[in-house]
């Protein structure tokens, strides 16, 4: 009988101690996900920060005649992602749009 104890016990201590293990385990993983997650967004924030007051490209502009294409500038404060060459475009209207 007292074998028997000793056993349950002994069985019951190393469940109780597996089970704490992979629960710190986890908790561990998703400690380090979200640290990342909230990097990320810390980063993509800073970045769009930095971009305002600077030069981005504009709305669309449509070039004459049909099929042509479109074009952006880069201009102060356009609406756009952010580009680094005032005035330039993306494209040539008849050649590369």
């Amino acid at each position: 009988m007292k074998m028997k104890t000793t056993l349950v016990s002994l069985v019951s201590a190393m469940f109780i101690g597996t089970t704490g293990y992979v629960g710190y385990q986890t908790y561990q993983t998703n400690m380090k996900i979200n640290e990342s997650e909230l990097l990320l967004e810390n980063i993509e924030v800073l970045a769009n920060g930095e971009a305002s007051g600077g030069y981005a490209w504009s709305d669309p502009i449509d070039c004459t005649g049909i099929g042509t294409g479109d074009y952006c500038v880069c201009e102060e404060d356009g609406p756009g992602n952010s580009c680094s060459s005032p005035g330039s475009k993306t494209c040539d209207c008849g050649r590369n749009c």
